[in-house]
């Protein structure tokens, strides 16, 4: 409950969910009467259980069975759109991008509000100048607002994971805080900040890209 009411009244709004398991953020979402709650799961073992919640919501909700990665998002993509997720940390990093760079040219979500381990959270809203600055940091701040709001402890989970979680909120800018070639910038810094010790000059090397003032 404490998640789901983050982003206040979602009365109307259409909601995204990326793996909803047994459905205890879906079914709290529900009740606050989402005009439509489509969520992604790609454990079929819950199927049985996503199909009672449907019987219960069946005019908001439905879901599919499938791999967020491999999903195509498009179609459901809108400016009154909030995504919600506890996503799995193997790809937590890998949804986050992609959904930063469909806002490139427009808003196609106007909210996030995700789960990430403790440690990929500190990065995401960290502050230029500060030990954790670097990809993430970058690319969230360059398309949204991305604030902490508060850490899941490790006995909110069964089975116990060796990590605190954290949930972290986005909302969309109406347009990029400044101009650039976001496919160049993600490039950019990920070489940059991938080997840290380096000098920067020898980690763009393998840009083709005039760095000889660097």
């Amino acid at each position: 409950s404490k998640i789901c009411n983050i982003d206040n009244n979602i009365s109307g709004c259409s909601i995204l969910e990326i793996g909803p398991g047994f459905g205890a953020i879906t079914e709290s979402l529900l009740k606050q009467g989402p005009k439509k709650l489509f969520a992604i799961e790609k454990d079929g073992r819950f199927k049985d259980n996503l199909n009672r919640i449907k019987q219960q919501y069946p005019n908001n909700f439905s879901f599919v069975i499938a791999d967020a990665l491999d999903f195509d998002f498009r179609p459901l993509y809108s400016k009154q759109l909030k995504i919600f997720s506890n996503l799995p940390y193997n790809i937590s990093t890998k949804l986050l991008v992609k959904w930063l760079k469909t806002n490139i040219s427009s808003a196609n979500w106007s909210t996030l509000t995700l789960m990430f381990q403790k440690e990929v959270a500190n990065r995401i809203i960290s502050k230029n100048g500060t030990k954790n600055y670097g990809r993430l940091s970058i690319l969230s701040e360059l398309l949204s607002d991305a604030t902490h709001k508060f850490d899941v402890p490790q006995i909110c989970f069964k089975p116990k994971p060796k990590v605190i979680s954290s949930i972290i909120h986005f909302k969309s800018l109406s347009t990029p805080r400044y101009t650039c070639n976001f496919h160049l910038l993600e490039k950019i810094v990920f070489l940059a900040f991938n080997e840290r010790r380096k000098k920067i000059k020898n980690s763009l090397k393998s840009l083709d890209i005039n760095i000889s003032t660097i």
